[in-house]
């Protein structure tokens, strides 16, 4: 095991699992290759599911906090960070992966069986039209926007990358806003004005009546939880954190976690997330190796993220007709068997070989770097 992973902080990769497996359940119940549910426990499962876009919602909030926390480490002053070595590391961690899995998408609709019900749900479906402003949009990292515009659902393995290009908006001008602020006290006003214009833009679309995907992938609502999450990086250490005080935190996190996915709430969420956020990242409770297995989920969120539409269609031969509890188990395994492969081959090396070639470090990269 690495230094890098020493220094782990193991209840936030647990909540980053949290987030990325209710995106894979919500994405294999919606795939519609399970078989009718009657047990108890699936019917739970089932109805969890449907809140599983909510995992998007917590990767902005975990997103910004971490971004903040590893710019922070790096950086002897955060508000005089190298923009250009900020720009590098995004590029090093986010543009190998997502160029390889734009090129494998791109040979599989002219491979793929158009006939196949779970080829359609993965990587093409029917009604989609594969124009050159689809492509620009990928490439410039406004697929979410073409995506209102269009209110159309291109397959699985292209509709997950709204939220990439939600974040790296964000991260294009992150490091020039600090730069700006100059202060946590100027900042602090810059992250509630942002926070401030998400709620409202929500407002106005849900008066509008504009519709799902103006409501979710539009970008100033989702710029606020990326937002808070900055927040909780700069000033979290300004609230108590003792060890009972985090524990607490926690615990009161994951009661609100688990009554959001169940219940519905998007309010709930954000506040179960946070509580849990602020928790972890001073307790040191998760500690223990028998959360070693679920926290590896969300060390490789990404990559789990980018090929969980790949897993689908790769074991769709295992998990038709299966229950929903245990085709979860096989399309979660997959997932994670794809990103770990493609992570300790591909992803690392790269990232690392580009950091090195442009940053002059080639030291380990860790999972969420």
């Amino acid at each position: 095991m690495s230094a890098a992973d020493n220094q782990r902080n193991v209840g936030i990769d647990l909540l980053r699992a949290v987030a990325i497996l209710s995106v894979v359940a919500h994405h294999w119940v919606n795939s519609a290759m399970a078989s009718p549910e009657r047990s108890p426990l699936g019917a739970i499962f089932v109805h969890i599911a449907g809140h599983g876009t909510y995992g998007v919602t917590l990767f902005f909030t975990l997103s910004g906090f971490l971004i903040t926390r590893m710019t922070m480490t790096r950086e002897p002053d955060l508000f005089r960070l190298s923009a250009r070595d900020f720009y590098i590391r995004r590029i090093a961690r986010i543009q190998p992966l997502f160029l390889a899995i734009v090129a494998f998408g791109a040979l599989m609709l002219s491979v793929g069986d158009a006939n196949s019900p779970i080829f359609r749900f993965s990587f093409r479906d029917p009604h989609a039209a594969f124009t050159a402003d689809f492509w620009l949009s990928l490439f410039t990292f406004t697929f979410n926007w073409d995506r209102i515009a269009h209110g159309t659902f291109w397959g699985l393995h292209w509709d997950v990358m709204w939220s990439l290009a939600v974040e790296e908006q964000f991260y294009l001008a992150f490091p020039l806003v600090l730069i700006w602020a100059g202060t946590k006290a100027r900042l602090l006003k810059v992250l509630l004005a942002v926070i401030a214009l998400g709620i409202a833009v929500r407002i106005l679309v849900d008066f509008l009546g504009l519709g799902f995907f103006a409501k979710v992938t539009n970008s100033f609502v989702c710029f606020d939880t990326l937002s808070l999450g900055v927040l909780i990086a700069v000033f979290g250490e300004r609230l108590p954190h003792g060890r009972a005080v985090s524990a607490a935190s926690a615990a009161l996190g994951a009661v609100a976690l688990a009554f959001a996915f169940y219940r519905g709430g998007v309010g709930l969420l954000i506040a179960g997330g946070c509580l849990f956020l602020h928790g972890a990242r001073y307790g040191d409770f998760f500690k223990h190796w028998v959360w070693t297995p679920l926290a590896r989920f969300g060390q490789l969120s990404y990559g789990l993220y980018l090929l969980h539409a790949t897993a689908l269609y790769a074991a769709s031969w295992l998990l038709e007709g299966r229950g929903v509890l245990t085709g979860f188990a096989i399309v979660s395994a997959v997932a994670l068997v794809l990103a770990e492969v493609t992570y300790r081959l591909y992803e690392a090396p790269v990232n690392a070989w580009i950091r090195s070639a442009w940053i002059g470090s080639a030291r380990a990269v860790p999972a969420e770097a």
